[in-house]
């Protein structure tokens, strides 16, 4: 069972040991239990006795309970069992391995793919908008496009472009792939600071202190990101789309 856990989210497995309560309460982060319970359907009551550990949630209500935290139910399931045996979820999980890839290889596809789910793109939609938005040039648009026609992520609709599954990113992929992924996404985070572009929002601090509270800033910046991807696999209406990039660089 540890392997599955560990598989779906190393930083939260250990606590698994603790009651699946410690574990669900690692991905809550500092998510209001009201919020989770908006996701997820269930009642705040009901949140609360299953993070607290007075009660365990169903099956179903767990794997509700999942979705709400992190977006990713799915995952969980293929964690720990092979996706061949639910058929359930077997397209589903097939759409989001091949856009998990196509992330990696591919990467301003993602981008385009987040961002033409957005009502900013259908109210402004055409390729030359979507270079603006994004900073590209528009050979590298069509290249970015055409992967994700050809992976069956986004569709034409006369002059518009149209998602049809959820970008995921491959818990599965190697160090080098994640590597490479978090440099190309440093990159354009860094192009655009040089660029001043309007409504951008980067914060810089240079600090010292002790080792403890460099570990504390670690794990502040863990809880921030899965807060973060908390809120966002609820967030509606889909308005806009933005990139986060967080860093935390030790000197000595």
């Amino acid at each position: 069972m540890d392997g599955g856990f560990h598989r779906f989210h190393a930083d939260s497995a250990p606590l698994i040991h603790q009651g699946v309560h410690a574990w669900l309460e690692a991905l809550r982060g500092h998510t209001p239990q009201s919020h989770i319970a908006r996701r997820s359907g269930r009642s705040r009551h009901q949140i609360r006795r299953w993070l607290s550990g007075e009660s365990e949630p169903r099956v179903p209500d767990f794997l509700c309970l999942i979705h709400a935290l992190t977006g990713r139910a799915q995952n969980w399931v293929a964690a720990f069992v092979d996706m061949e045996s639910v058929p359930a979820l077997l397209g589903i999980w097939r759409a989001a391995r091949a856009a998990a890839r196509l992330a990696y290889d591919a990467p301003w596809s993602s981008a385009v793919r987040v961002v033409i789910g957005t009502e900013a793109y259908r109210k402004h939609g055409s390729d030359d908008w979507l270079c603006h938005s994004l900073g590209l040039a528009p050979g590298a648009l069509n290249n970015a496009i055409e992967a994700l026609l050809e992976a069956g992520l986004a569709e034409r609709r006369g002059s518009l472009l149209v998602p049809i599954s959820t970008f995921t990113v491959d818990a599965s992929a190697s160090d080098a792939d994640r590597l490479r992924l978090k440099i190309h996404w440093a990159r354009v985070a860094a192009d655009r600071a040089g660029r001043g572009h309007p409504g951008d929002l980067t914060s810089v601090n240079l600090v010292t202190l002790s080792e403890a509270d460099l570990e504390r800033v670690r794990e502040l910046q863990r809880a921030y990101f899965r807060e973060l991807r908390s809120l966002v696999a609820a967030s509606e209406p889909e308005q806009t789309a933005a990139l986060v990039v967080m860093q935390v660089l030790p000197f000595a």
